[in-house]
């Protein structure tokens, strides 16, 4: 099972999941969000918690079938509009390439907002699972005072990959194929792949009990031939020996070389 979050567009006449993502939030969205709406939604989110951990089987049932779910964090496009520009200049600061992608996102979203009453829904709630409610209030806080503030804080390097700045399109059309900079982005490439590990030489210390073992069978061997003269047995011996000392050598030597 995974913990899915939901982009969802909310209107006079319809709602709508636009955009969604399993077991991660995707930056762009977190861009949206602010402290009133981290506080509004905080003591929902410690109710659900509490219920998840102590409540019985109905009370869970219960606030599962409220729909819209209580946890769902409600932003007005005049907030949006407001947090996305504040976005826009950390991304222009600290990561230029992803402005005009991040411009095209929020045209997308805007797109789907037609009235100034209309306004999208996070359901991220589901992400409390992994670290708690007031770990993952606390984590998301942390991010966005970063942005707030202007430095780069906990969030560090961020990938040019579509998928996790947007999430994936829960609706056709796909949310970078009407705007050219975030069509741009591209899955991260794979990382690439190692060379073929070259097979283990021979160690000093196996090279050494090769040669060892080769003069004691060489020896036992002679011991054998002047005892019992020459036999299979003595003769067997010897080659074993010549062999293993043999080996020892070369090994010796190819471990010099290299």
């Amino acid at each position: 099972m995974g913990n899915y979050t939901y982009l969802i567009i909310r209107t006079e006449t319809e709602q709508k999941e636009l955009l969604e993502a399993k077991n991660f939030l995707p930056f762009f969205w977190l861009t949206l969000l602010d402290e009133p709406a981290l506080a509004r939604a905080e003591p929902t989110w410690n109710y659900a918690f509490y219920v998840w951990l102590n409540g019985d089987e109905y009370e869970r049932e219960t606030l599962d079938d409220i729909w819209p779910r209580l946890t769902n964090i409600h932003l007005h496009k005049p907030e949006l509009l407001a947090n996305s520009a504040k976005a826009q200049r950390w991304l222009q600061h600290y990561h230029p390439a992803l402005a005009a992608a991040y411009q095209d996102f929020v045209r997308y979203l805007l797109a789907h907002l037609p009235a100034e009453d209309d306004h999208i829904h996070l359901d991220i709630y589901s992400l409390a699972g992994m670290q708690g409610a007031e770990g993952l209030l606390a984590s998301l806080r942390e991010q966005l005072t970063a942005i707030d503030q202007l430095h780069p804080g906990p969030l560090g390097s961020l990938p040019p990959d579509l998928l996790a700045l947007t999430g994936f399109a829960s609706l056709p059309p796909a949310v970078g194929e009407a705007y050219p900079a975030l069509r741009q982005l591209r899955a991260a490439p794979p990382p690439p792949a190692r060379p073929p590990t070259p097979p283990a030489k021979g160690s000093p210390r196996t090279a050494w009990w090769a040669a060892l073992i080769g003069l004691m069978l060489l020896y036992t061997s002679y011991r054998g031939y002047h005892k019992e003269g020459l036999s299979w047995l003595v003769a067997s011996v010897a080659l074993a020996g010549g062999a293993a000392l043999v080996a020892g050598i070369f090994l010796a030597r190819l471990k010099k070389v290299s």
